[in-house]
């Protein structure tokens, strides 16, 4: 790939572990910003940071109903999550002991 930026914007907003936590959250469907924040015991005001990312990388999507947004992950973003879910269950061993870091 030629965007080296590009690259690395994704994979930073992809990497960290809230956001991550998110998107693994939001496959078993739609939430409200109080309900993520709730479930996974993180500030209101950090989810909605994190929500804000993920929604302009297009992972997640919104919706408002009324005063509540609603955010959901985007279809083409649901079989990412689920391959890296696969991949890090599959290799959890060699990764842990990957030097990379």
């Amino acid at each position: 790939m030629e965007n080296d930026a590009l690259v690395k914007l994704f994979f930073d907003a992809f990497a960290n572990t809230g956001r991550f936590k998110i998107l693994e959250l939001l496959l078993d469907g739609p939430m409200s910003v109080n309900g993520i924040a709730e479930a996974l015991m993180m500030e209101q005001t950090l989810t909605s940071h994190n929500l804000k990312c993920l929604e302009n990388c297009r992972f997640v999507d919104k919706k408002t109903d009324g005063r509540l947004r609603i955010y959901g992950i985007r279809d083409d973003a649901r079989g990412i999550v689920r391959d890296v879910i696969r991949h890090l269950k599959r290799y959890e061993k060699y990764i842990m002991s990957c030097n990379a870091r």
